[in-house]
């Protein structure tokens, strides 16, 4: 393939080798533009804290593609021999926001990162960004800018560019950033705050375009900018693996990523285990699968309720294993952030594409439920709601014992393919240039 004329430079935190979902989006669309006429330069960081390490995914990155890096001082370093971590440890996301054995260095650390960390702990990659990037720009000129976030400070790096250089920008904001559902657990003083506020209000309105990844956070978007918020959800890559297999011996609901102790959904163990002791046939077949990172508390809070023997943990594996391993489940289990009607993990999409029963856990009326209904992929409840949860799991079950009841819409799946959702990013770009 010739390479493309007009250029889009991509700041992104996360890259390969970095896994988990944050890297998706920007490489997903790496991927694909080039159909669409752009030829995309890609600028990371050399040292960053990932999450997880997952080599897998470098090979959807396509050949000759362009990419720069620039290193940074990680303050994460610091914190982990503050709280006695190997600096080999991966540290979870939100990590500042999660109980551990050492509270009264956690509380100090997270009065750190609301207050002196603006707007996040990545704010040392900003200035050795830009003054590398003029440089770079001026020798490599390109036609338009996309910054994605989180971490926001990414966002900061493509605004002082514009002011510097005036080059068309979009900021991506994967996130909500002063909505964000661990926001009131920064510990953040009124000066934080508003900084905060401004930092945000700033980026929105100085961007020539601001896409987001769910109507609720356009909502939101706009409302802080007074402005038109354009949206690309997050989606799946083509999925080469067979999908439709059931596992025949089991009954296993699967849940893969990562899980927060804020996001714990009570009261769905709690109507789990009552559908168990009303299903006697059913309970020596069942399994709930975690494959990810998910909080220890997590645990302790579905064994309380008489579900321990049921669970199966599994760690985090590469993208391409994690993706077979839920493939072979009955039914995926996905589990939303409380409060936050438009947060939209990106496994969801993944979700989908595998055609297998989504059973919900987020608030009503989410961004989340809306899709379910539009694909007829599933059952969604709110996390407060028992009456409802407990009908969205025997819905979900009555798809268990007859397959044939269950007929996602296809074609409004496939809307949500990288592919088609790289077309409306490239769309954008050329009403830029």
């Amino acid at each position: 393939m010739i390479k493309p004329n007009k250029r889009v430079l991509i700041i992104t935190y996360y890259w390969p080798p970095s896994g988990g979902p944050g890297v998706q989006r920007c490489l997903f669309f790496v991927k694909y533009l080039r159909e669409f006429g752009w030829e995309p330069i890609v600028y990371t960081i050399d040292n960053g804290e990932y999450p997880y390490i997952d080599h897998s995914l470098e090979k959807q990155i396509p050949a000759d593609i362009e990419v720069i890096k620039n290193r940074s001082w990680e303050p994460f370093n610091l914190y982990k021999k503050v709280m006695g971590l190997s600096l080999h440890e991966k540290l979870k996301p939100n990590v500042i926001v999660e109980k551990t054995s050492r509270p009264l260095f956690q509380s100090i650390a997270t009065f750190i990162r609301g207050n002196l960390f603006i707007p996040d702990s990545r704010m040392f990659w900003i200035r050795p960004s830009v003054k590398f990037l003029i440089s770079y720009l001026k020798e490599n000129p390109v036609d338009v800018i996309l910054s994605s976030s989180p971490p926001h400070s990414v966002q900061m790096i493509g605004f002082y560019l514009k002011k510097e250089l005036g080059i068309p920008w979009i900021a991506d904001m994967r996130d909500p950033w002063t909505k964000i559902f661990f926001w009131d657990k920064l510990k953040m003083t009124n000066y934080a705050i508003h900084k905060n506020l401004l930092l945000e209000k700033k980026v929105l309105q100085t961007a020539d375009k601001v896409v987001t990844v769910s109507s609720s956070c356009a909502i939101d978007f706009e409302n802080i900018s007074n402005r038109k918020i354009d949206l690309i959800t997050n989606g799946f890559d083509e999925i080469s693996h067979n999908t439709t297999n059931i596992s025949s011996n089991h009954f296993t609901i699967s849940y893969g990523g990562t899980l927060s102790s804020d996001r714990n959904p009570p009261l769905l163990w709690k109507v789990m285990s009552e559908f168990l002791e009303s299903k006697p046939e059913v309970k020596n077949k069942f399994k709930l699968q975690f494959i990810g990172a998910i909080d220890p508390l997590v645990f302790d809070s579905i064994e309380s309720y008489g579900l321990g023997t049921y669970l199966e943990k599994k760690n985090p594996t590469a993208h391409d294993e994690y993706l077979k391993d839920i493939s072979s489940c009955d039914v995926l289990l996905l589990i939303g952030a409380k409060e936050q009607a438009g947060v939209i993990t990106g496994k969801f999409f993944e979700y989908l594409a595998l055609q297998k029963p989504i059973l919900a856990i987020s608030p009503k009326n989410s961004d989340i439920e809306m899709i379910l209904n539009q694909t007829h992929s599933g059952y969604n409840a709110d996390f407060e709601d028992e009456n409802e949860i407990s009908k969205a799991i025997y819905s979900i079950f009555e798809y268990y014992k007859d397959r044939s009841k269950f007929k996602p819409n296809v074609l409004e799946i496939e809307t949500y393919s990288r592919r088609n959702l790289t077309k409306q990013l490239a769309i954008l770009l050329n009403n830029l240039v």
